[in-house]
C-alpha cells in the first residue's frame, strides 16, 4: 500500500520518517485504501470516477477527519494542506485543495458535504 503523506522537508514521503503516531500512520494507509478501492478507471478517458455520491462523500470526511488529527498531532511546527475530490461535468474525480473558506465551515462543525458542496454528477463516459 502507498504512502498517502507528503512532508515538504527531509521527511519527504518516508513514512519511518513521518513524525506522527502509527496510530495516525495505519489510519493514513486506511485513508489510502479506502481512495484506492473506491475509485474506478474511467475507460475512454484517462480519469477516475466513483460510482455514487455516498462514496464521494464518505471519502471526503475520512479525509477531513484525517486533516484533523494531523493538525492536532504535528502541532504548529507543519502546516497541513487538505485535500478533497471533487467531481467535473463528467463525473470524473478531481483532486482538489481545501481553502480557507472551506476550513472556516469544517472548524465550525459542519460535515464534510456542507464544506465542499461537491454536486453529484454520474459519471457520463460509459
Amino acid at each position: 500500500m502507498a504512502w498517502p503523506l507528503w512532508f515538504r522537508n527531509e521527511i519527504g514521503d518516508f513514512p519511518e520518517l513521518a513524525p506522527i503516531s502509527d496510530v495516525l500512520k495505519i489510519e493514513a494507509y486506511a485513508l489510502n485504501k479506502q481512495f484506492k478501492g473506491s475509485i474506478h478507471d474511467c475507460k475512454v478517458t484517462d480519469s477516475f470516477y466513483v460510482d455514487d455520491s455516498e462514496t464521494l462523500k464518505k471519502l471526503n470526511e475520512s479525509a477531513l477527519a484525517l486533516k484533523f488529527k494531523l493538525e492536532l498531532e504535528l502541532g504548529d511546527d507543519y502546516e497541513v494542506r487538505g485535500q478533497y475530490l471533487d467531481l467535473s461535468t463528467e463525473g470524473h474525480v478531481i483532486n482538489r485543495s481545501i481553502n480557507a473558506s472551506m476550513y472556516t465551515r469544517a472548524l465550525q462543525g459542519r460535515s464534510a458535504e456542507e464544506v465542499f458542496k461537491v454536486r453529484w454528477r454520474n459519471h457520463s463516459c460509459r
